[in-house]
């Protein structure tokens, strides 16, 4: 390549004769139809690129809503397992409340503060498959906390073999010494 040729110029366009083994009989075209051909050309690959970004936003859009549409369903999976954790657990409470109250409790409050609320077996219709096994529990390890059998009054007024009311004006007299 000589000094005064551009990397870009072939030995032909310096001479103006084509390279040996090229056909120098090429199909000529008019200046006017090379340039709409070029411009035709222009246009399409211009087209070619706004369809390929309106397929490319196209896909990002639905991917988006396909993604927006999961975070939604994920968030509702997880407000529905709320949901039915604090409803499973207020019937629970309400179960025990109750089956502590026939068991003569003195607070049904009280024992479903000690049972362990992760311990009951609630089922999908709300009953606690384990109640009995639960209460008998709790029973043994806090029995202050129940009444004795055939107490209806949890032993109030009763003085300490449980036998009778005592008056408590009586009690304070013989406690202070006077008779009355």
């Amino acid at each position: 390549m000589s000094d005064d040729q551009t990397p870009s110029e072939s030995p032909a366009d310096s001479n103006g004769t084509p390279p040996a083994g090229t056909d120098s009989q090429a199909e000529t075209i008019s200046l006017e139809a090379a340039r709409e051909l070029r411009r035709e050309a222009k246009q399409l690959r211009a087209r070619v690129k706004e369809l390929e970004a309106a397929a490319q936003a196209a896909a990002d859009e639905k991917g988006t809503d396909l993604e927006r549409l999961q975070r939604e369903r994920d968030q509702a999976v997880t407000e529905r397992d709320s949901l039915s954790q604090k409803w499973r657990f207020a019937v629970g409470q309400s179960a025990l409340a109750e089956a502590a109250r026939q068991a003569g409790a003195i607070s049904p409050r009280a024992v479903w503060r000690l049972v362990d609320a992760e311990s009951l077996e609630i089922d999908e219709s709300g009953t606690i498959s384990n109640l009995d096994d639960v209460l008998a529990t709790v029973k043994t390890t806090y029995p202050e906390q129940f009444r004795g059998p055939g107490s209806a009054d949890g032993g109030a007024g009763t003085n300490a073999d449980g036998a009778g009311k005592v008056d408590a004006n009586a009690a304070l007299r013989q406690l202070s010494g006077r008779s009355g």
